[in-house]
């Protein structure tokens, strides 16, 4: 399944009518909900955070792919790369810190 949205937080009834559509299939209800909230929070984070400062014009795409044994949520946003070795590098002595650990 493949959806083309803009940059809209009012988008989000879109996302949820599209995933509901998944209920016709044999899924299991808990995984059916799993996959309804992350698609919907990795919609609104790219909305808020990927495409911040991006017109609303600029398309977010989204896809769910069902296996025989798993779901696969994928979203693509035109924001800016986002390294997480290197906000983890940066913010892991400040949660060690805040824990009474420190790093050498």
């Amino acid at each position: 399944m493949h959806l083309q949205l803009n940059t809209d937080l009012k988008s989000v009834v879109q996302v949820l009518w599209w995933v509901e559509q998944l209920e016709y299939l044999p899924i299991p209800e808990a995984v059916l909900q799993q996959c309804k909230l992350a698609t919907i929070e990795g919609f609104t984070n790219a909305v808020r955070h990927a495409h911040k400062n991006l017109p609303l014009a600029t398309p977010i795409n989204l896809e769910i792919t069902v296996f025989n044994e798993r779901l696969e949520v994928k979203i693509w946003d035109m924001g800016e790369p986002f390294d997480l070795q290197a906000k983890l590098i940066e913010e892991l002595p400040v949660i060690w810190s805040e824990l009474g650990f420190m790093l050498d």
